[in-house]
């Protein structure tokens, strides 16, 4: 009797463990564009698609919607959304805060940047003073610090596509790589928030 009892525990737990894999729909580890010990890295390597659900892309500017180890304040590695060579899409990014995929997540709409008129480039700013940096971080829907443990929303805008993806940060090595976990989610209805269960 107590061999059933250890038995159907073992395989209650392994039930468990895969529901919480599969509220993750992909993984993936990105790595820093300057390589371990800030040698030339492969950029390729930094890239995710989130629209071909895969790593490693290698064209360039147009499939890849998120960054990791573009960009560095402080020392401290942030994420980025990509917009394209001509700055024409609109994603954006917004950190949740710290949270597990089994987690009854609640999170906003995003709003989209704005659309660029003819003529129009989109200006990125980074803002690593000092005396301001924690205002921009805070403001700033292009940028997020990567803090492990934390999910993250990205609404991504470009050409016909606009879709939203959860991602979380596994396990992260300073200026070398970054694992996260993610998945395509439901919009959230315009005018109220979504949950995730």
């Amino acid at each position: 009797m107590r061999r059933l009892l250890t038995v159907g525990l073992l395989v209650a737990a392994v039930c468990a463990a895969d529901a919480h894999a599969a509220r993750a729909q992909g993984s993936a580890t990105l790595y820093h564009t300057y390589g371990p010990n800030g040698q030339g890295g492969d950029l390729s390597r930094a890239f995710l698609s989130f629209r071909a659900g895969e790593a490693d892309v290698k064209e360039q500017g147009e499939k890849e919607d998120l960054a990791f180890g573009l960009l560095q304040i402080g020392g401290e590695d942030w994420f980025q959304v990509v917009n394209g060579s001509d700055g024409s899409g609109r994603s954006v990014i917004r950190d949740l805060g710290p949270h597990d995929w089994d987690n009854d997540l609640v999170f906003p709409a995003l709003a989209p940047l704005p659309e660029l008129k003819p003529g129009e480039q989109r200006t990125v700013t980074v803002d690593a003073s000092a005396d301001t940096h924690g205002k921009w971080a805070k403001a700033t829907t292009t940028f997020a610090k990567v803090r492990i443990g934390h999910i993250y929303a990205v609404r991504v805008v470009r050409g016909d596509t606009d879709l939203y993806a959860l991602f979380r940060v596994e396990a992260h090595e300073q200026n070398e790589s970054c694992k996260i976990t993610w998945r395509i989610v439901p919009a959230p209805a315009e005018a109220a928030d979504w949950r995730m269960r």
